[in-house]
């Protein structure tokens, strides 16, 4: 079961960045946990945000993070969970080109 909860938005740390999530992933597993299926498996327990990958865009830089990822669009992993969120804050991983024009 969801409930929505506010909380201030998480501000990055040193070598971070701040995503404004505007897609969240949905993965079969993630169904089955919050349906309290192989609990035995899986460590995470109610509360927890789910979510594992996010795209949006860059919000906000920590200390020792290239400035002008400011506003880039971007997918991440969040390390299992935290993507259903507004806002999450994970670090950047090195960068792969891609085609131009994705919208």
């Amino acid at each position: 079961m969801f409930a929505v909860a506010e909380r201030p938005d998480p501000i990055p740390g040193r070598g971070e960045v701040a995503i404004d999530v505007e897609v969240a992933d949905t993965l079969w597993l993630e169904t089955r946990i919050r349906s309290g299926a192989g609990q035995d498996y899986w460590p995470s327990r109610p509360p927890y945000v789910p979510g594992n990958g996010v795209a949006g865009r860059v919000a906000q830089v920590g200390d020792g993070v290239d400035p002008t990822l400011g506003g880039v669009r971007v997918v991440a992993h969040t390390g299992n969970e935290g993507g259903y969120a507004d806002r999450i804050v994970v670090r950047p991983m090195p960068s792969r080109s891609c085609r131009t024009g994705w919208t």
